[in-house]
């Protein structure tokens, strides 16, 4: 459970959001992790891994989908409006990353059985 402590006491994330908003969002941001990670997996098995092109990668290919959802996330339980970009922005991203994550492990060849 989030938390922000000030001056005047705790706010808990959860008190003021949505549990629907806050499990599309951590569901949404599994999926982007799941798909960084096998990124770097795949990458590290073709054997064109280059830690110094992580940066520039998460800052073009991972932070502006995980900025986006969480500035709409703190906007959401203002406006209906907003909490509705919120979902379709979400399941956009969970689509992309969905086809993203299936290629990778077509790219990875799990698949043992024999042929």
């Amino acid at each position: 459970m989030a938390c922000f402590h000030f001056k005047g006491g705790t706010v808990m994330l959860n008190s003021f959001l949505d549990a629907k908003v806050l499990t599309t969002l951590g569901s949404t941001l599994g999926l982007v992790l799941l798909d960084l990670l096998l990124g770097i997996i795949l990458s590290i098995k073709q054997g064109n891994f280059d830690v110094r092109k992580l940066p520039q990668f998460l800052t073009s290919g991972v932070l502006p989908y995980v900025g986006s959802l969480l500035v709409f996330v703190l906007f959401a339980g203002s406006l209906p409006a907003i909490t509705a970009i919120f979902y379709t922005s979400a399941a956009t991203v969970v689509a992309k990353f969905l086809v993203d994550i299936k290629d990778k492990l077509i790219g990875l060849n799990l698949d043992r059985t024999p042929k």
